[in-house]
């Protein structure tokens, strides 16, 4: 089961006390999901169909309790979306149906008394302060889908109408949930979010508490994980990187010895060389640690530089390259 399925059964558990939130809901879930048949003469059949099944029956909950409407239901089997079933919804009830449409604002007059399907007015559902957050939640069980964030954070709505789409874009970013929109080829459009903050704004405006515990639970790990393996890599470079350094200075000292004797270097610069000799892999640090009386780390650093300087001569004067 997907994470995006496990957001939509928790969020099409939840119930409203009020009409307004209710309406705002259905809305979202009409104009995601739903398709409207002109049947006659101001006579509309409404067709939904969803793949979750909480969904479809908080759809048929909605339409009965607001407008007494029964639905027909056939369940079919879908076979390219991992054989999962798929909910047809059909309301016929043309004189209830009607005035669901209108109440949702998906069916609108104009000045003349023209009524056309509108996807746009919807905003004017938002009567008290839940109704936003009821909407937003229709419109995420209608056409939403999250991925789950063990693999990447991103969230998106598949809708099939630019007017809608784009409305409901700008309403997301003035509630600053940033998200952008790109048009498929297959004629439709989504509204996506990128930004793990945007994504848990949403899981909250919605209600779904125990996907957002589940949601940041994951990319906390993911973020301690991501951060152990830094450091981890972050050491490992430096270790070896003192170890590059390590076996270059004894190169240094080799050669010194081989061609000078090591009675060349002064003594300052022989116990060093002798210290490093011992301890190839040893960073500056130890070595200094490990002086008798102890060095510091830009001491010892400096000493290394004069033995790097000499080899480099020796090395010119023969004509070596290192």
């Amino acid at each position: 089961m997907s994470f995006s399925s496990d957001v939509k059964r928790e969020i099409a558990n939840i119930k409203y006390d009020s009409r307004c939130c209710k309406v705002a809901e259905l809305s979202a879930l009409l104009l995601t999901c739903g398709r409207i048949v002109l049947k006659g003469r101001m006579k509309f059949e409404v067709a939904v169909v969803t793949m979750e099944n909480r969904v479809a029956h908080k759809i048929i909950e909605l339409v009965k309790s607001l407008y007494g409407i029964r639905a027909d239901i056939c369940v079919s089997r879908n076979m390219r979306l991992n054989k999962n079933n798929k909910y047809s919804l059909t309301f016929y009830d043309s004189d209830a149906v009607t005035r669901m449409l209108v109440e949702t604002t998906v069916l609108s007059y104009d000045e003349e008394g023209f009524c056309y399907i509108s996807h746009k007015d919807w905003e004017k559902l938002f009567v008290c302060e839940d109704c936003q957050n009821a909407f937003l939640r229709g419109v995420f069980a209608g056409s939403g889908s999250v991925n789950n964030p063990v693999k990447y954070n991103h969230m998106e709505f598949v809708i099939y109408d630019y007017d809608f789409a784009t409305t409901f874009m700008e309403y997301l970013n003035s509630r600053d949930i940033r998200c952008k929109m790109i048009e498929r080829d297959k004629g439709f459009y989504m509204v996506y979010l990128k930004e793990a903050e945007c994504i848990v704004d949403v899981l909250r405006a919605i209600g779904a508490t125990t996907s957002l515990f589940d949601y940041e639970n994951i990319r906390i790990n993911n973020d301690l994980r991501n951060r152990v393996t830094r450091i981890v890599n972050c050491e490992m470079a430096n270790q070896n990187k003192s170890i590059e350094t390590g076996l270059s200075q004894k190169r240094d000292i080799e050669l010194i010895i081989e061609k000078k004797g090591i009675k060349f270097l002064n003594e300052n610069l022989r116990k060093v060389a002798e210290c490093r000799l011992e301890s190839t892999e040893a960073s500056l640090a130890e070595i200094a640690e490990m002086m008798d009386p102890p060095l510091s780390k830009s001491g010892v650093n400096h000493r290394m530089k004069k033995i790097h300087e000499i080899a480099e001569e020796i090395r010119h004067s023969l004509g070596i390259e290192e």
